[in-house]
């Protein structure tokens, strides 16, 4: 009677951890809405800021979730502009990886200034569950670079532009209005 209650334990184990495995595999839940429908086009900007080529999964560098997209935007003489947006697996995993992210995205670099959040930047999401907005300046060029990285449902979105006569604060601010839109609508579907 003991061998076969340990033989009828055995089984019951082996087949919670097939039933496990097999769950673990499967593919995550379709998103609420295509990734593409996330990004901003050439409209959003100064018309002398142009895109640089089509979005596309090598255009988004951070490894990370089940698809990725980015696009890239330039202009001849006055920097530009990049977005990215990355669907985890899950809410659980994008926050995650937005806490791991964030720390690295806005750390000291050597040659620029410490991060900063622009006097005149006053925009506050009700869409994003988590988001940054930093500014900071490269010491010898005078670059300004400003920042915005999102944690959106499954979503992380980023936006990175170099401040200029053409791309202003207020235009990023419109940028991030844009963003919260098209995900506020996204995740209504």
């Amino acid at each position: 009677m003991e061998h076969r209650i340990k033989f009828l334990v055995g089984i019951a184990l082996l087949t919670t951890m097939a039933c496990i495995k097999i769950g673990a595999g499967q593919p995550p839940p379709p998103p609420p809405c295509p990734i593409e429908s996330l990004l901003l086009d050439e409209s959003f900007f100064h018309p002398d800021i142009h895109q640089t080529g089509p979005p596309s999964r090598d255009g988004a560098p951070m490894r990370f979730g089940v698809n990725r997209i980015g696009v890239g935007f330039t202009s001849m003489t006055q920097g530009g502009a990049s977005q990215h947006v990355y669907q985890g697996r899950s809410v659980k995993e994008a926050q995650k990886k937005f806490a791991e992210e964030v720390e690295w995205e806005f750390s000291a670099r050597e040659g620029w200034t410490e991060w900063y959040v622009p006097a005149t930047f006053n925009y506050q999401s009700f869409v994003a569950d988590q988001i940054r907005f930093s500014c900071y300046r490269h010491k010898a060029s005078g670059v300004e670079t400003c920042q915005a990285f999102g944690q959106y449902d499954m979503y992380l979105i980023e936006l990175s532009a170099d401040i200029s006569s053409i791309l202003t604060y207020q235009d990023l601010e419109r940028m991030v209005q844009a963003i919260d839109s098209k995900v506020a609508q996204c995740l209504a579907e």
